[in-house]
């Protein structure tokens, strides 16, 4: 479980100003050379619940030799919100006679 609490100074770019907990689950098993972990948890936003988000990692480690180790992870986060952004696209058309079609608004997340 983690525990974040508003301490810093938002403004001056020290904190969200946010308390927030993160409840977590963290598993880790070896096989031979290999070793298999992975985390995932919900990180709860208690004063922005648009905020709240899943985070998870998981990951491999081989174990070339002894004193050699490779390691990769995939490490993410999701938002369960969809924020839905519009932009204006100016259209340029290079027929004859004409320089400029009416600007479209396209839907992009």
């Amino acid at each position: 479980m983690t525990l974040r609490l508003p301490t810093g100074d938002e403004d001056d770019f020290q904190g969200l100003g946010d308390t927030m907990t993160t409840p977590f689950l963290a598993l880790s098993q070896e096989y031979g050379r290999f070793h298999l972990h992975g985390t995932g948890g919900i990180e709860f936003n208690w004063d922005d619940s648009d905020r709240t988000r899943a985070r998870y990692a998981a990951g491999v480690a081989f174990s070339v030799i002894e004193q050699l180790v490779l390691n990769v992870d995939v490490v993410g986060s999701s938002y369960p919100k969809k924020d839905r952004l519009s932009v204006q696209v100016p259209q340029f058309v290079n027929a004859p006679g004409t320089s400029e079609a009416t600007p479209t608004t396209i839907p992009a997340t």
